[in-house]
């Protein structure tokens, strides 16, 4: 179990609050919840439910699609989940604990509110979107 103090320290280096202030990450840590992975764990499957953004504390979590493609291997401060987050709809890909991993998460509903209250973390939520799909349109043109 993280204290808030340790939850604002990695929220404030996470690209998606870096920009807000310590009362403003102090909210926010507030709303995250610790969990924990053993290696090899199933953190969701692609079909599940997308409700919870995760941001990894330590470790290392492996994102693949379908048969086993690997779309990105994650380590600490990046987030993963937002995608299913904003559509409000089923993951599209599995995340899976490739060591040990300690992770914060934030339902939906914070997600959404935080954004609301702090528009830079919708910025910063769409730059990183914009980058993802342009990467994906690059290697679809390769």
């Amino acid at each position: 179990m993280l204290t808030n103090v340790e939850k604002i320290v990695h929220l404030c280096m996470t690209p998606f609050f870096s920009s807000l202030n310590h009362d403003q990450l102090r909210s926010i840590a507030k709303e995250c919840v610790t969990q924990e992975f053993s290696a090899h764990d199933i953190v969701f499957r692609e079909g599940d439910r997308g409700d919870l953004l995760y941001i990894i504390v330590s470790g290392q979590v492996a994102i693949a699609k379908g048969g086993g493609v690997r779309l990105a291997t994650l380590g600490p401060i990046s987030c993963f989940g937002e995608m299913a987050i904003f559509e409000d709809a089923p993951r599209s890909a599995t995340a899976r604990a490739q060591t040990d991993c300690r992770m914060l998460t934030l339902s939906r509903r914070s997600v959404l509110k935080i954004g609301r209250s702090f528009p830079q973390v919708y910025e910063a939520f769409l730059q990183t979107l914009s980058a993802r799909l342009r990467i994906a349109t690059e290697i679809i043109t390769d």
